[in-house]
């Protein structure tokens, strides 16, 4: 539980540094903590509610540093890390898996947000527009996730 403690503060350190100095950088959009939730799997995966409520209580971390809709990032963390745990009892936990995983988690962070926050009015954005924003997240967060699971293997294999 310590690594995952241990991933859970890099990642939310190095999402803070990167929306400071990366603003004014369109291309770089990071999404380090929900990521983080595939590098905790490893040390969680045969504690299944431990997981959950690990990713659940992220969740409200993240919505208390980063955003101003208490609960709606703990549902959705929640979510994905009940899909990433399905996945990877189905799949090996590899570098290829990671980074699939990492696309597919992306992609349904950003429609689920894109789409409760169009439903409740809050942002106003089509689905072109969407599209165009949604391949920001791709670049910094696979070079992420790509480095994220050499040092969690590292770690594992310790």
């Amino acid at each position: 539980m310590r690594y995952c403690i241990l991933i859970s503060l890099l990642s939310l350190f190095l999402e803070n540094i990167c929306n400071i100095y990366l603003s004014n950088f369109k291309y770089f959009i990071p999404l380090f903590t929900i990521l983080s939730l595939i590098f905790a799997y490893p040390f969680l995966k045969n504690e299944k509610k431990y997981y959950l409520l690990y990713s659940f209580f992220l969740g409200l971390v993240y919505d208390l540093f980063f955003t101003n809709f208490y609960v709606l990032n703990s549902i959705i963390f929640l979510l994905c890390s009940y899909f990433i745990y399905h996945i990877f009892k189905r799949f090996d936990y590899n570098v290829i898996s990671v980074i699939l995983t990492t696309i597919f988690v992306i992609f349904f962070y950003n429609v689920l947000c894109f789409c409760i926050l169009n439903f409740f009015l809050y942002t106003n954005y089509s689905l072109l527009e969407f599209s165009v924003i949604l391949r920001y997240f791709f670049v910094l967060n696979l070079i992420y996730s790509t480095i994220m699971y050499l040092f969690t293997k590292v770690i594992w294999n310790k």
